[in-house]
């Protein structure tokens, strides 16, 4: 439960991250997300399931979710968005029965990692990575996207299984 208040208040502070991290990411101020995707992957243990951006104190930060399917640990890392430098990291036993898990181990029964998913979900799409989050529902394994362009912002899913976009649902 206070993991997923942390993230809900880290979604909210995206939406404040976003004029600056569009300025620090054109300017090259910023590292970008893709790349600091694939390096959190080669230096922490576990699986990325989700991305996002915040502030604090003005400065831009990534957040980074991993788990570990072995230990059954989420950790979320807060990390410098100018030079990658670990600010914070928050550790979390799961239970084994968590959806997430599962999505998790499927991705490592197909050899997949999250930042081969997010380059080949937006191949061919231009913006910046503002959020990225792995999912499971109706039985489709997906990541959910956020991007923001010079027009605003773009959501999409893009299912893991069948590489390829899926329509956005959408719940009362």
């Amino acid at each position: 439960m206070r993991l997923i208040i942390v993230a809900l208040s880290l979604i909210s502070a995206a939406a404040q991250a976003t004029p600056s991290y569009w300025q620090g990411l054109n300017n090259g101020e910023l590292l970008a997300p893709r790349r600091m995707i694939a390096q959190v992957e080669q230096q922490f243990p576990g699986v990325v399931t989700q991305f996002s951006i915040s502030t604090q104190q003005q400065q831009v930060q990534y957040d980074i979710q991993l788990i570990e399917p072995i230990t059954k640990t989420c950790h979320l890392l807060l990390l410098n968005a100018h030079d990658g430098a670990l600010l914070q990291q928050q550790d979390q036993r799961l239970d084994s029965q968590d959806e997430l898990l599962r999505v998790v181990q499927h991705l490592q029964q197909q050899q997949l990692q999250f930042s081969q998913l997010l380059n080949q979900a937006l191949a061919h799409k231009q913006g910046k990575l503002v959020s990225a989050k792995l999912d499971r529902g109706l039985g489709i394994s997906y990541i959910e996207l956020k991007l923001l362009n010079a027009d605003g912002s773009e959501r999409l899913a893009y299912d893991i299984d069948h590489r390829r976009q899926l329509p956005l649902l959408k719940w009362d």
